[in-house]
């Protein structure tokens, strides 16, 4: 059984600047996201450090953005599915991946994929989050800090804890495009939205039932917003 890593135990084997940090959060968007605090804190902690961040295509755009990050590495999940995929791929992504050594490798995921990957990944210390699943928790130590039980965000922040960072904000480092802004801007008017007034969006639905409030709730919370007769409402349904 793996051994979890104490926040304070793993701090004391950190001893010098890092200067090489490979991230695994390879999906989904919103999971990503919530990643993003850990970046912030890693340059924050130690600004000439080159961060590698390890990505699916789905999520690729929301890492572009993030001005933390020095190098992408692109994971495309559907190319190994099959036989012929594997042996046309598994090579130059392994090639890729070990192109650098890491001084430390951050498995945000905590999932197969992510582990096959930071196997592969030449460093001497591979931490993880507190609930690592799939066998990756043999791969990468899991991190078992103050958060442990806590909102996802602080849970990879304790990973950042453990290489030495000091956290003293949360902080979501992004820098978006103009033509983006101009886009979100464009599907905001058409959808009957001021941007000079006060609003609040719902985003109604997701992939998985626990992820769902009830219709009836959203009725109740657009009601009283309404109400206040100072804040738009602006749905985009899922």
């Amino acid at each position: 059984m793996t051994a979890n890593l104490n926040v304070v135990e793993s701090q004391q084997i950190m001893s010098t600047d890092l200067k090489n940090i490979l991230i695994v959060k390879l999906s989904a968007i919103g999971d990503v996201i919530h990643a993003l605090p850990v970046s912030h804190a890693i340059k924050k902690t130690f600004p000439d450090a080159k961060i590698t961040w390890v990505v699916e295509p789905p999520a690729l755009e929301i890492v572009k953005m993030n001005p933390c990050i020095d190098n992408i590495i692109l994971f495309h999940k559907k190319d190994f599915r099959s036989f012929m995929g594997f042996a046309k791929k598994f090579i130059p992504f392994r090639r890729e991946i070990q192109d650098q050594y890491y001084d430390a490798v951050l498995d945000l995921q905590g999932l197969f994929k992510s582990a096959a990957i930071a196997f592969f990944a030449k460093s001497d210390i591979k931490l993880g989050i507190c609930d690592m699943r799939e066998l990756s928790g043999k791969i990468s130590k899991p991190v078992v800090g103050d958060h442990c039980r806590g909102h996802i965000v602080d849970r990879y922040l304790d990973t950042a804890k453990a290489i030495g960072c000091e956290i003293d904000e949360v902080k979501f480092p992004l820098e978006i495009p103009e033509a983006e802004e101009i886009k979100a801007k464009e599907v905001f008017q058409r959808a009957g939205g001021n941007l000079e007034v006060p609003y609040v969006i719902f985003v109604i639905g997701a992939n998985w039932p626990n992820k769902r409030w009830s219709i009836d709730h959203f009725a109740l919370l657009s009601d009283w917003l309404y109400n206040m007769n100072m804040i738009q409402i602006v749905q985009l349904i899922k």
